[in-house]
């Protein structure tokens, strides 16, 4: 199975969209993108779905319950979603 990070880069990639276009289109900002591309940052269920909804697929083509579920490595100092 894909991690998150993997899945949204790749769904970006596909939808033709730089981090930043594809800010502008689900109104978050750049930096939210580069993070959860980073696994930097947990990806929130209303985020999950603006994402999708820009990307035009579902929240699970981008997420995965594994994603959702797995602690934070702890590396970044970031909290588990």
């Amino acid at each position: 199975m894909r991690s998150m990070p993997t899945a949204l880069r790749r769904r970006r990639q596909l939808a033709g969209y730089t981090a930043a276009g594809l800010a502008r289109e689900a109104g978050v900002s750049a930096s939210r993108i580069r993070e959860l591309e980073q696994a930097a940052r947990p990806l929130l269920p209303p985020t999950a779905a603006r994402l999708a909804k820009a990307l035009g697929c579902g929240i699970e083509d981008i997420a995965t319950l594994d994603d959702a579920a797995a602690p934070n490595s702890g590396d970044d100092g970031a909290e588990a979603a």
